[in-house]
């Protein structure tokens, strides 16, 4: 069982030391622990950050970057990730200068990449509306706990004696809409700007 994981971690350390995304005059070299692939700049559909696949578990990056191929066929860049960069956007803006530079000036896009990326924006962008759906909820629920110790402690004590009733309902009524706008307002300018670079 030692040896096993000896040489287990022996090969992890040897496959991430390995993999690779390097540029060159005429293509991107995307290197993996198993294969290395070369894609034309001509035949790059896409450069983008994305979610990653392995999003929901645990200990992994959440944000990647992705290339697509003439035929819509998606690759992870190795060792650009959240993780292993200061700024994935960065990363994202300096690899795709090199690709518009190099791609050519007859450069079009595929129908299949076309309609892989239409694809992969729609299920990306259901994911966050769901996602934005549920931390507005939560973040209006949140003032619950708060709003119901200031009524208990209100209501047994005299804090609130004299405070007009329309108040009152003013504040049960308008917290909840009122932080769930909080939430919701920066998650969706945060999406704009995402639709915006991706447009871009």
């Amino acid at each position: 069982m030692i040896t096993v994981v000896f040489l287990l971690a022996v090969w992890v350390t040897a496959a991430y030391s390995r993999a690779a995304t390097i540029l060159y005059e005429d293509h991107i070299l995307i290197r993996t622990a198993f294969r290395t692939r070369g894609v034309a700049w001509e035949d790059v559909q896409e450069i983008r950050n994305e979610r990653s696949p392995a999003a929901h578990q645990h200990n992994v990056p959440k944000r990647v970057m992705v290339l697509y191929d003439r035929g819509g066929r998606m690759f992870l860049l190795p060792h650009l990730t959240e993780w292993a960069v200061s700024s994935l956007d960065t990363e994202l803006g300096v690899l795709r200068d090199s690709w518009i530079r190099r791609r050519g000036e007859d450069w079009e896009r595929t129908p299949q990449a076309i309609a892989k990326l239409n694809a992969v924006t729609a299920k990306s962008e259901r994911a966050a509306e769901q996602l934005g759906f549920l931390a507005v909820c939560a973040g209006g629920c949140a003032v619950w706990p708060v709003l119901a110790l200031f009524l208990t402690v209100g209501l047994t004590t005299d804090v609130l004696d004299g405070v007009p009733v329309n108040v009152l309902v003013l504040v049960l009524v308008g917290t909840f809409p009122a932080v769930s706008l909080m939430v919701y307002i920066p998650l969706a300018l945060r999406r704009r700007r995402r639709r915006t670079s991706l447009d871009s």
